[in-house]
């Protein structure tokens, strides 16, 4: 409201001064100046009452885009069709394909598979750029305001480091379980055979 008064307030007072041609300099000059003092004053108030020119809102925007062009994970924008609409660099770059060329592609022709499959995946293995990888997917549903369902947003983070670690505990515990399984059994045949030593003696 206080920005619109300013070009009113001006607007009123060219018309004016145009409405009585026979209006003295003085006359048309006052008027000149108390419109563009108003509108001076109204535009004060925007700037200083009002934050103007915040920039809460501007951070917001670019630290979301800074966050899925820095992040290492792979993430991608699907339509209600499943096709890709964004895709971030590292997806790109991981993936080795043409950023223009992945675009209004089916989400399953890039990765193997789609959202809704990614959505009840625990993991899947994508071959990336010089070798297979294992990838933890996360969806999340994009919807409207009237919950209708627009597309969803995948992302994909490298879990191979904590796959084949876990795998190398899965198996350590094997070996282990086996040579105490073993060592256990050794004691036991010893102390049974003592046992039964022990009662073949005479008294």
């Amino acid at each position: 409201v206080s920005l619109a008064v300013a070009p009113t307030v001006l607007f009123l007072a060219v018309n004016t001064t145009s409405a009585f041609p026979d209006a003295t300099g003085a006359g048309a000059a006052g008027t000149y100046t108390a419109g563009l003092t108003l509108a001076t004053l109204a535009v004060g108030v925007s700037l200083v009452r009002y934050p103007l020119f915040d920039v809460t809102a501007a951070v917001g925007t670019i630290g979301e885009r800074a966050i899925v062009r820095e992040t290492d994970d792979l993430v991608f924008v699907v339509d209600d069709r499943g096709h890709v609409i964004k895709l971030n660099e590292t997806a790109v770059e991981t993936l080795a394909v043409d950023r223009a060329s992945a675009l209004d592609t089916p989400l399953s022709d890039l990765v193997g598979h789609s959202a809704d499959d990614l959505d009840r995946l625990e993991t899947v293995m994508l071959q990336t750029v010089g070798s297979g990888q294992q990838y933890d997917p996360q969806v999340s549903t994009i919807a409207a305001h009237d919950g209708r369902e627009l597309g969803a947003m995948c992302s994909l983070r490298d879990v191979t480091d904590r796959e084949l670690r876990e795998q190398r505990l899965a198996v350590l515990n094997r070996v282990l379980r086996h040579n105490l399984r073993n060592k256990t059994e050794v004691v036991r045949s010893r102390a049974e055979a003592l046992t039964n030593g022990d009662a073949a003696q005479p008294e």
